[in-house]
Parts: structure tokens; sequence; C-alpha cells
């Protein structure tokens, strides 16, 4: 029986995103069938969240993957369900990190129920996993995440890997009033998901190794699940996301795979893989170029997204679209200030679209970034007082969650927003409010704005600290350009201030630099300073 295997969610990462003027225009929905086509989308928030899986104490730590491959079981068949609406692996990934907080330096256990409840998840399904693969003992909780309320409790096995997992699949379904399932969904979602369960094991212990940053074990984990079952399509595309990133050799060798991939799930009628492969390869000859390419793949997302009135997926194509309308044609385009406004213009439709649903979807976390994209939209096409409504809702979203790192950028955006509207005094509350967020993690890039507000206010004291602040962070890096645009700005203020010789010793240093790194500003940066030297 063939195993119809799908791209990991947690590999997908929902950008904000596009659509194209191409010659087929006349072909593509209209922005008006995409709103009703998005209204028939009658109930698009999420039904389950399949998260926090555990291990029991004292597990063998050869057996530490078995939640992880239990989750991504699960969470793959839902995601299949017509009508129950899972929440995909990346957006309770995105949200665990942006709710992450600290005690005393060390991070605190998740909060699974406020990580579902910003995703907009009604329902929770937990579990605590005990034995090994060939004698699995499996509970399970399933949660109404409004209350807190536990809906349902079951233990199943001991019994193998996909037994287990089957047994689960159908205790879920059944809590959650899923019935009537066709045959053809019956095959696709209860086929085994490998040929053997060391595939899906070491398929998650590379999940695992990519949410801890440890790339080559990563990749070990691949080659040995894929070693297992050479069929395994999580494992085989999270291979092609792999090779994806190692330029355009690496997205040549992504974009076969997903091809041929492709061919196998058109076979299987697997709409979901479809459906991510379709988006997968916008995204990469996108990437790669071909804008007319990436137009075709993001239509016929949104078509087969419609179709199976699937809200991940809609908001996914939605994303493409919007990436695919800003990205000019050709050189001539990209230098035309009319040319970009008329992208902005269009872009918004579909951002506008994607907002609103995605409100309609309950999910914060997607809001704020959406809500971030449609403010530089509206700025864009100077609709100012917009765009900083856009902002400061994206703060007030990020307060209401406890999300920091959301808060400070939407801070961080609204204080250079400010700024480049010469609202001095607004942009210096919003960068401050900003860095008290960030604290001792200020990025560089945040201490040079707010030295740049300081000087325009000539609060030339302030102005330098910041800018030393900046400095010493990026010395320690290899970001040499960087360093020498603060150097010049520190040298730069300094004279406005009326510090002679700090401002040319400051120079003298910014000089040397760019001469040791055989830098292009040496040449401009040795003449001002001989400029000064003569005043």
């Amino acid at each position: 029986m063939p195993c119809p295997n799908r791209i990991p969610a947690s590999f997908f990462v929902v950008a904000i995103a596009c659509l194209s003027a191409t010659a087929q225009a006349d072909n593509r929905l209209t922005p008006d069938a995409i709103r009703d086509g998005l209204a028939k989308i009658a109930d698009p928030q999420p039904g389950i969240a399949v998260l926090g899986f555990r291990s029991v104490p004292g597990t063998d730590a050869r057996d530490t993957w078995i939640p992880v491959g239990v989750m991504e079981t699960l969470g793959w068949r839902f995601e299949r369900i017509p009508g129950l609406v899972a929440t995909p692996t990346v957006r309770l990934l995105q949200a665990r990190e942006e709710l992450a907080s600290t005690t005393d330096g060390k991070p605190d256990a998740p909060d699974w129920r406020k990580i579902a409840s910003v995703v907009g998840a009604k329902r929770m399904l937990t579990g605590e996993c005990s034995g090994y693969s060939s004698k699995l003992t499996l509970k399970l909780d399933l949660t109404n995440v409004g209350d807190g309320k536990s809906l349902a409790t079951t233990q199943i096995g001991p019994g193998p890997f996909f037994k287990v997992v089957d047994d689960a699949t159908r205790w879920t379904l059944e809590q959650c009033g899923v019935t009537g399932l066709s045959s053809d969904e019956e095959r696709l979602i209860f086929s085994p998901p490998a040929r053997s369960s060391s595939s899906v094991e070491y398929y998650a212990k590379a999940v695992q190794a990519a949410a801890a940053r440890q790339g080559s074990e990563m990749l070990f984990n691949l080659t040995e699940s894929i070693g297992f079952d050479a069929g395994y399509r999580p494992a085989l595309l999270m291979q092609a996301q792999v090779d994806a990133r190692r330029g355009p050799n690496g997205r040549a060798a992504a974009i076969t795979k997903l091809r041929a991939a492709q061919r196998i799930v058109k076979i299987e009628n697997d709409w979901r893989d479809d459906l991510d492969i379709e988006l997968m390869l916008g995204r990469l000859v996108l990437g790669s170029g071909s804008l007319d390419a990436a137009d075709e793949r993001a239509w016929s997302a949104m078509e087969l997204a419609l179709d199976r009135r699937d809200p991940y997926g809609v908001t996914a194509a939605l994303s493409l679209l919007v990436d695919v309308v800003l990205t000019p044609p050709n050189e001539a385009s990209a230098n035309d200030a009319a040319a970009e406004r008329e992208r902005a213009a269009r872009a918004r439709i579909y951002q506008d679209m994607l907002v609103a649903f995605i409100e309609r979807m309950s999910d914060r976390i997607a809001l704020s970034a959406a809500l971030y994209k449609q403010s530089l939209l509206l700025d864009q096409l100077g609709e100012t007082e917009q765009s900083v409504a856009g902002h400061e809702r994206t703060i007030e979203i990020a307060r209401e969650i406890g999300a920091k790192r959301i808060e400070a950028t939407g801070w961080l955006l609204l204080g250079e927003k400010h700024q480049r509207a010469g609202r001095l005094d607004e942009a210096l509350t919003a960068l401050n409010h900003c860095a008290e967020l960030a604290g001792d993690k200020a990025e560089p890039k945040l201490r040079m704005t707010i030295g740049e507000v300081l000087e325009q206010q000539h609060e030339y004291e302030g102005a330098v600290r910041e800018f030393e602040a900046a400095y010493a962070a990026l010395s320690v890096g290899e970001d040499i350009e960087a360093q020498l645009d603060c150097l010049t700005r520190i040298a730069e203020t300094l004279r406005a201030k009326g510090d002679r010789k700090g401002a040319l010793d400051r120079m003298q240093e910014a000089v040397d630099l760019a001469a040791a790194m055989r830098s292009p500003k040496a040449v401009e940066l040795e003449k001002r300073l001989q400029e000064w030297r003569r005043e």
C-alpha cells in the first residue's frame, strides 16, 4: 500500500507576501472571486492544536523522539480532515518562540493552553508517551482552550507505534464529532505513515535537531530517515528545504526534488501535499527570478486552497500573491517610482484580504505579522495615519498576549516611522520603549536609530553614547561596513558637538579600519579626514 506522506508543516514559514500582472491575468480569479471564496469558508478558526506531548520521566534517551513522532503523524492526519482545521506545527512553533519567558535566566515551561489560545485553536490535544516504538502506551487529554476544562481523556496501548497512532486518530476524531469520511479520505489518513517506524523516528529526531539549531545532527537524521524509506516525503521535502538554502545550485536541486514528489502526490491524490508543494515551488522560483512561474504557482495554490476551503492554504497563497505583486518584473520597473506605487496598491488589495481573514481565524501571532506588512504598504502609499494605526495595533496585540519581541519590533517600526516624518519626540518615546523591552539584547540598529534621533535634536552627548554602544556591539562581529558607518557617525557627532580632537581620532580610526580591510570607502574617508584637519 502506498504511504501518503506530507511536507512537514513545521518547515513552512508563513510569509506576508504576493501577486503579479502577467499575460495570463485574464484567466486569474478576480479579487471579488477570492473574497467570495474566503466567505464560503464558514468557520476558519482552528478546531484543534496538537501540542505539548511529552515522555514520562525516566524515559530512555533513545525513545525521546516518540512524542515528536506522534505529534507529527497526528498533525499530518488532522490537517487532511474536512472541516476540522488543525493548526500547523509552524504556527505552534512560532507562538511558543514568541511567548517564551525565563526566570533567573532559565527558560520557563511552555504554557500550552496560552499557546493554543493565541493561534486561535478551540481545542488542544496533549499527551504523555511511555514505552518504546514496538510497545508504546499513550495517554491523551483533549481540552477546551477557552476555559481549560478537559473534554475527554483516554489511554491507548501498549502496542506498536503505528497501531497506537491509528487508535489515537480515531479516538480524537470521534471526540471532535468527525464522522462520515469517504473511502478516499480513510485511505489517505490511515495508510501507514512510512514503511518503517525507524523512518519516522529519524525524521522526528531531525525535527528536534532543527528546533535546537543543530544543523549537522539534523542532516544526519534526515539521511537516516530516507535510508529506511526512500519514499518518505516528510524527510525528502525537508531535505529540499535544506537544499534551497544553498544558493542557486541548491534551489535548482530543491525544485527538481519537489517536482518529482509532486508527481507522486498527484497519483496518490493528496491535496494537502499538492498545495504545500505548489507554495514551496512558488517561493523557490520567485527567489530564482522566475516571476511568471511564481505567479503561476501562486494562482494554482490559491485555486486549490479555495476549492478545499483550507484556511491555512489560503493565507499562505495570499502571502505568496502579495510578494509576487511587489516583485518588479525588470530593472526599469524597479527604478520607476510610479510603477512601484502601482505594485504597492495592487498588493494592498490582497494584503487587506489576508488581514481580514486572519482576524476571522483568531490567530494573533499571524495577525501581528500581517498588520506589519499592511502598515508598510500603507506607508508606501502615503496613508500615514492608517500606517501608524497599524503599528499601534500590533503593539496592542503583542501586549495582550505577552509577546515582548513582537512588541519591541512594533515600537521600533513606529519610532522609525515618526523619525521619517520629523516627529522626533514621538520617535524617541517609541524607540525607548523598544530599548526597555530589548534590555541587554538591544540590537546595534536600535542604538544607531536612537542616536540619530538624539543627534537631530542636537542632544550630542546622548547621541554619542548610543553610537558608542552600537559600535561596541558591532566590533565583536564581522560586519566591517556597519562598523565603518558607526565610527563615521561618532566622528561626525563629536565634530558637531565641538570636540575636534575626538572627531579626528575617531575618523582616523575609521580610516585605519577601512584601509586594513581594503574597504571601498577607504579613499573617501581619508579625503574627509584631510579636509577636517585643514579646518
